[in-house]
């Protein structure tokens, strides 16, 4: 199933590595579920080898999107402990972050119309606080 390979690879390798962009221009969660979902149609018309799609501009800008977030998530969090702060959140060390395949997504797609307006780090924000809490 192309569709699950597509989107297991692009939120467990990023959130892996640690991966980072270029500074993206802000896009509300409908716009991101938008470009996640040409992505998709795109992969449910042309059959290419999963190396390929990752090539894809529109691959590349949602593993891109989820990047940044990460690295800026992930830069908030040391920030925070390392101001003696408490952290919003308990990252397991880097590399070892384990999300389902297209959770983020589907997490998304349940937010109220009126969320899926903010900002999609905002979003990424919560549900990566959700996903990490310290307990």
């Amino acid at each position: 199933m192309r569709r699950a390979s597509i989107a297991g690879g692009i939120v467990a390798v990023v959130l892996a590595a640690g991966a980072a962009a270029a500074d993206l221009p802000p896009i509300t969660v409908d716009q991101f579920l938008a470009e996640y979902d040409a992505m998709q149609a795109k992969a449910k018309t042309v059959f290419a080898p999963a190396q390929a799609m990752a090539q894809w501009p529109e691959v590349l800008a949602v593993t891109h999107r989820i990047g940044e977030d990460a690295a800026a998530y992930r830069a908030d969090v040391d920030a925070a402990v390392a101001a003696g702060k408490p952290p919003r959140a308990c990252l397991p060390p880097r590399g070892q972050a384990q999300l389902k395949s297209g959770d983020l997504i589907v997490a998304y797609r349940a937010l109220p119309a009126p969320q899926r307006a903010q900002p999609e780090r905002r979003a990424f924000y919560a549900y990566m606080d959700q996903h990490y809490p310290c307990r």
